[in-house]
């Protein structure tokens, strides 16, 4: 019965899916911020998505502001409570992307996240989305509509910025270039100056 009832599911989500792909849902996409300045978390409250998220953010870029957006991301009020939270994040218009994260769980439990309406209302998002839905090989419709999809909710936080440390790293190799392009120019200048100085006392 329960492979039936899987069947049955899939079924419809590749029905939806052919539907929403004709329209060209699935082919906008927007372009990742780079430096984001802040981020939204769209995500049950208190899970271990949004720990992992908020932790892996903290680690890697600790720079960015976080806002946690909480909704229900299971069960049969779960997609309004979504597309509610998508709605309100794109009004605050106080964050650059937009994290949708849920931990892995049965197609079940992850069918809130095919929901047609759902579905249309990330692509129309104003506010670049990263989804990090489920797990490796968990893919929703809501993956497809994103403007990134990740395997999880940490692979999510990861896309969403860059690394400080290789921001650091990166800093650091410059002001050394900048140091040396100095030292050469001041050299060559000096140089300069000496051969003048050669040539004033002939």
């Amino acid at each position: 019965i329960a492979e039936f009832g899987d069947g049955f599911l899939k079924k419809e989500i590749e029905r939806l899916k052919a539907k929403l792909s004709k329209e060209g849902i699935f082919d906008l996409k927007k372009d990742i911020p780079v430096f984001p300045e802040n981020i939204g978390v769209l995500t049950a409250e208190d899970s271990h998505a949004l720990k992992d998220v908020c932790s892996k953010l903290q680690e890697k870029y600790p720079l960015a502001g976080v806002f946690v957006y909480p909704s229900t991301v299971q069960g049969a009020s779960a997609p309004m409570s979504l597309i509610r939270m998508l709605d309100k994040i794109n009004e605050d218009s106080i964050v650059d992307v937009i994290l949708i994260v849920r931990g892995g769980g049965s197609l079940q439990d992850l069918m809130a996240f095919n929901d047609e309406n759902l579905v249309r209302e990330i692509s129309k998002s104003r506010i670049p989305t990263i989804t990090g839905i489920g797990h490796k090989p968990d893919i929703t419709l809501a993956d497809y509509a994103a403007d990134s999809s990740q395997e999880t909710p940490t692979a999510a936080a990861v896309r969403a910025v860059p690394d400080s440390n290789v921001i650091r790293q990166d800093i650091y190799q410059l002001d050394i270039s900048i140091n040396k392009a100095q030292k050469q120019r001041l050299n060559l200048l000096s140089d300069k100056i000496s051969n003048v100085f050669s040539i004033l006392k002939v």
